[in-house]
């Protein structure tokens, strides 16, 4: 008996290694700039880790796409090129079991009121797709913005703004085409140090 329940243990910690070196076979092109645990140490690049998995398979299939022209989109399809659809589909939900970023940096007043109120008439609160904490909102594909870079998401709003990044239905072209080059940059910077279980309220002096 107990050699038997040995055995299975034995057993177990080996599908369990299996499983690690498969998975960590799959993602090692993407570790190269996400990061061997989802979190990029570069800020060009996102962090993947705690993202939706159904976003994140959207995100691949469109740069598998020969039609996806947005910067770093050739360099995503050799990459992603690679993959099965299966693979594809668990790669997403590796990275989307992962803890995501902590916060980083201080919190923007500036760029929280955009995000929290939006910008007269122009601009809708990026709360009301993202969330109030920036933790996104699944049914509405809008990904989890909490604790990302600040750099990539001010550069990601810039190539909304010029059309350089594909837009569904022309909402983040046309929030992001009324905001300044500064007010990109606020809200990015806001969400950077943005944890996204505290609260999304904004105080008297934001």
């Amino acid at each position: 008996m107990i050699r038997a329940l040995f055995l299975t243990a034995v057993s177990l910690m080996i599908c369990r290694q299996a499983h690690s070196d498969d998975m960590a076979a799959k993602t090692a092109r993407c570790a190269f700039c996400h990061g061997e645990k989802g979190i990029s140490g570069n800020p060009i690049w996102p962090s993947l880790a705690g993202l939706d998995a159904g976003y994140l398979k959207k995100r691949m299939e469109s740069y598998r796409s020969s039609e996806n022209t947005s910067p770093n989109a050739l360099q995503m399809r050799f990459v992603l090129n690679g993959l099965e659809e299966d693979e594809i589909d668990t790669v997403a939900a590796y990275y989307s079991a992962l803890e995501p970023a902590a916060p980083q940096g201080t919190a923007s007043p500036g760029g929280a009121r955009i995000y929290h109120q939006g910008v007269g008439d122009t601009v809708a609160p990026c709360a009301s797709c993202h969330g109030g904490n920036g933790e996104g909102n699944v049914d509405l594909n809008a990904p989890r913005l909490a604790g990302q870079s600040a750099h990539y998401m001010s550069k990601q709003l810039a190539a909304y703004a010029a059309g350089l990044r594909p837009d569904n239905d022309s909402t983040m072209a046309e929030t992001a085409g009324a905001l300044s080059p500064d007010q990109r940059a606020a809200v990015s910077t806001y969400l950077q140090a943005l944890l996204p279980t505290a609260s999304g309220a904004l105080s008297d002096d934001q």
